[in-house]
C-alpha cells in the first residue's frame, strides 16, 4: 500500500511540474511575442480590415507611443473625427464647384452627414468614452458607418476611396470598443 502511494505522488508530483512547465514556456512565447509585435499591430489583428486600421494608426506620431489599447482607441477616435472633418471639407469644395444640382445635392449632402459623424463622436462618443462605457462610445462612432454607407448610396463616385476608408477605420474603432469592454 505504501508503494501505491509513492508512486501516485511521485505521478501528481510529475504532473504538476509538467504543467509548470508548459505555463512557463507558454509564458515566454507570449512574452516574445508581445516584444516583436507592435502595439498597434497586435491590436489592429483584431479588426475588420487590419492593414487600414495599421496604416492609419500607424501614421500617427501619438499612436506609436501609446502603451495599451485604451489610450490607443483614444487617439484612434480622435484620427476619425479628423477624418470625417477632411471629408467635410472635400465634398464641401467639389460641392461648390459643381454646376449639376443633383451631383451638387448629394455632395452636399455627404459633408453635412459627415458632419453630424464628427459632431456625434466628439460629443457624444468621446465622452462615452472618457467615463468608461465602451458600449455607448461604440454606438455613436458607428454613426460614422452609417455615415459613410449612406453617402455611398447616393452613387456618388468621387472620393469613394476616401469614403470606404472612413468606414473601414470606423468600423476598426468599433472593434476597439468591443475589445475595450471585453476586459
Amino acid at each position: 500500500m505504501n508503494m501505491v502511494y509513492s508512486y501516485l505522488s511521485l505521478f501528481v508530483f510529475s504532473i504538476v511540474i509538467h504543467l509548470l512547465l508548459i505555463h512557463h514556456q507558454n509564458t515566454v512565447i507570449a512574452t516574445d511575442y508581445s516584444n516583436d509585435v507592435s502595439l498597434i499591430t497586435k491590436s489592429c489583428s483584431g479588426t475588420e480590415v487590419p492593414s487600414v486600421c495599421t496604416s492609419i494608426l500607424e501614421a500617427d506620431p501619438r499612436s506609436t507611443a501609446t502603451t495599451n489599447l485604451k489610450w490607443l482607441s483614444r487617439v484612434g477616435i480622435d484620427i476619425l473625427c479628423k477624418k470625417a472633418n477632411e471629408t467635410i471639407s472635400i465634398f464641401k469644395k467639389a460641392a461648390e464647384s459643381e454646376t449639376d444640382p443633383s451631383l451638387k445635392q448629394n455632395l452636399e449632402f455627404c459633408g453635412r452627414i459627415f458632419g453630424d459623424c464628427s459632431y456625434v463622436v466628439q460629443h457624444e462618443g468621446i465622452p462615452y468614452f472618457e467615463s468608461g462605457d465602451y458600449k455607448s462610445a461604440k454606438m455613436e462612432i458607428y454613426t460614422c458607418c452609417v455615415t459613410a454607407s449612406d453617402c455611398q448610396d447616393t452613387g456618388i463616385k468621387l472620393f469613394s476611396k476616401e469614403v470606404q476608408t472612413l468606414y473601414n477605420f470606423s468600423v476598426d474603432m468599433t472593434n476597439f470598443m468591443d475589445m475595450l469592454s471585453s476586459n
